[in-house]
């Protein structure tokens, strides 16, 4: 049997609390200025997925997402560069792609909505989704770690000469201009839509987009063996530096959060609208705090996707930014798959429902 064992990287405190520290300001900042919850899975759909739907793009989350890809591909250059990809199984990436698609669709959200902004807030919604999938998280983790499969696990990183292709990464030279391409095409789509522009409100939205990439990247979030040795629970050899990533962000969010709720402060790019306000504004709590069966099983599922590899969507666009090969080709296309397939499916269940409804 193969020694699947997760040896590095080491615990590493002080680059976990300075990039929980980062993420917790991005989202204080989107927070503040634009009214909303940084969630990665509800901004890569509204700034990237709508197109498939033919739907218009989210103005400020392709201003956060073209910060966020450049300031991603910019990460090893300001950072220590990481250590290499864990080597799996193309397998894994297609079946962790989409679990972790059709789970936070189903859940409506991932370890950024609901952990970082959620738990921020003093959550229930939030609280329960964290305790769903880590719980399944650590679950499928450990027992993969402990009982490897050729699907899911491999040996230890074989010679280089023998490296399977696809665990190489994908040259500078052409992933660097495609990745500043794609953020040059949000940023002028966004400005070439005919709607009033906010210089501000989205020069915030870039300086957002740019630290939470530079968080996940200093925190070790976007290193999936570093969350693979957090999942993995064993001793001695487990890895509690995300405790202090997600620590360190709630912990340094949630004073400005509750002092928001309590204010009910206004949206820079709304003023009109409060934040936090019940039934009102992109933050209303009435209906959000809500605990029913889809959050429950869509969480379920994420938190299985994010077992088996330690990918969730705000590091997989780290590593797409990086030219990570089988993120880029097989984890993303199934998260995409994923997403919407469970919109297609919550489509025809309430179409059913209404015909239902129309025939009594």
């Amino acid at each position: 049997m193969p020694d699947f064992s997760l040896t590095y990287p080491q615990f590493t405190p002080w680059s976990a609390f300075c990039g929980g520290s980062l993420i917790a300001a991005s989202a204080l900042l989107f927070l503040v200025v634009a009214g909303k919850r940084v969630g990665i899975s509800g901004l890569i759909s509204a700034g990237l997925l709508s197109s498939l739907r033919l739907q218009p793009l989210d103005p400020l989350a392709t201003s956060f997402l073209s910060a966020f890809l450049v300031a991603a591909l910019a990460a090893p250059s300001i950072f220590n560069p990481p250590p290499p990809p864990l080597l799996l199984p193309p397998t894994a990436y297609v079946l962790s792609g989409l679990l972790v698609g059709f789970g936070t669709r189903l859940g409506n959200g991932c370890t950024s909505g609901h952990g970082v902004c959620g738990l921020s807030r003093l959550s229930k919604r939030g609280a329960v989704a964290v305790i769903t999938f880590m719980s399944v998280g650590v679950v499928i983790a450990s027992f993969l770690g402990a009982h490897p499969h050729p699907f899911f696990r491999v040996a230890p990183p074989p010679p280089p000469a023998s490296s399977d292709a696809l665990d190489l990464p994908i040259p500078p030279a052409f992933w660097t201009p495609s990745v500043l391409l794609l953020a040059v095409f949000l940023l002028l789509y966004r400005l070439g839509q005919k709607t009033s522009f906010h210089p501000c409100l989205h020069l915030a939205a870039l300086f957002s987009g740019a630290l939470f990439a530079l968080g996940l990247a200093l925190s070790g979030m976007s290193q999936s063996l570093k969350v693979l040795d957090f999942l993995f629970l064993r001793f001695p050899g487990w890895d509690p530096s995300l405790v202090i990533v997600l620590g360190a962000a709630v912990g340094l969010l949630t004073p400005f959060s509750l002092y928001i709720l309590s204010h009910q402060a206004v949206a820079y790019g709304d003023p009109t609208v409060k934040i936090y306000t019940p039934g009102k504004g992109p933050l209303a709590t009435s209906q959000s705090e809500k605990v029913d069966w889809r959050l429950l099983v869509g969480e379920a599922i994420f938190g299985a996707g994010w077992g088996i590899t330690g990918i969730c969507p705000g590091p997989a666009l780290v590593l797409l930014a990086q030219g990570h090969r089988k993120v880029a080709l097989l984890f993303w296309p199934m998260y995409v798959g994923g997403y919407l397939l469970e919109e297609a499916l919550e489509r025809v269940l309430t179409r059913r429902k209404e015909d239902a409804g129309k025939k009594e």
